[in-house]
Parts: C-alpha cells; sequence; structure tokens
C-alpha cells in the first residue's frame, strides 16, 4: 500500500458542531464539508502549494500544530507518555497500524532507492518494539471512532 494518494482527504472536527467533516481538494480548492451541520467552506491559495491537499502538505500542517479551517484532527490521541498520535483519514490509520504490527518492515515496506517511505519519518517513540502493543491499542481507540 503507498503512503497514500495526493488527492486524499482529511478528517476534522467540524468548527461549527464538532461531529466529523472532511477536507478535501477539488479543482484547486480546499474544502471543508460537514455533513452533520450542513457546514461548507473553500479556499482559493495565492500559491498552488495552498491548494494542494497532498499528503505531505497535510503531514506538515498537522505536524506543526496548526490546521486547516481552524478543524482540528478526528484520529487523534496521547500515547506512550503523553506524545501525540494522529492519522489523517482511515487509509492512513490503516498504513500505520500494519507499520506498527510488521515484524520485518524492511520486506512488508519497501522504500525504493532515492525515496523515502512515510514510515520512514515516523517518530522513533512509535516505532519501537516496547511500545507495539500500546500504539496498536491507540490506533484501536481511533477506528472505533470512524
Amino acid at each position: 500500500m503507498s503512503a497514500v494518494d495526493r488527492h486524499d482527504h482529511v478528517l476534522v472536527h467540524c468548527p461549527r458542531c464538532t461531529k466529523r467533516a472532511t477536507i478535501d481538494r477539488r479543482s484547486g480548492v480546499l474544502r471543508i464539508t460537514c455533513l452533520a451541520c450542513g457546514f461548507i467552506n473553500e479556499e482559493r491559495g495565492q500559491r498552488p502549494e495552498e491548494t494542494r491537499l497532498s499528503r505531505r502538505w497535510a503531514l506538515n500542517v498537522y505536524n506543526s500544530g496548526d490546521t486547516l479551517f481552524g478543524a482540528s484532527l478526528w484520529l487523534e490521541t496521547n500515547c506512550c507518555g503523553g506524545h501525540r498520535l494522529w492519522a489523517l483519514n482511515a487509509r492512513h490509520l490503516e498504513y500505520l497500524a500494519a507499520f506498527v504490527r510488521s515484524k520485518d518492515r524492511t520486506r512488508e515496506f519497501p522504500s525504493p532507492a532515492g525515496s523515502r517511505q512515510l514510515a520512514d519519518k515516523l517518530p522513533v517513540w512509535m516505532v519501537e518494539a516496547k511500545h507495539r502493543d500500546e500504539v496498536l491499542r491507540a490506533l484501536d481507540r481511533l477506528r472505533a471512532t470512524l
């Protein structure tokens, strides 16, 4: 499974009602949509990267503690002594679980020469064997919110 397509979505708390909303990119426009309350907002960026919802871009936004549309991530919890564990969407969550669960990561998650996989950028605490069970339990808690 690849890290995730660049046209993917991000699951967030709706800034209006706090229920689950989705941020995606359509025709160069970032859009947040909440099916629960009908909230919709769009944002056109001045530069192409501002309207690009790529995995790398979204990861950088949420790694820095920033948000899109002021909406916090839906799939987020504390883990392993207060570390922030999060995923952008269900596919990202499943990728993290598969990687953490894996016993032979070199074979199951190979990186092409000159290219780093998402897994190569995960924090050390998340991929250490001693934290495997706790991280998997936290990922299961997040999965239950879907």
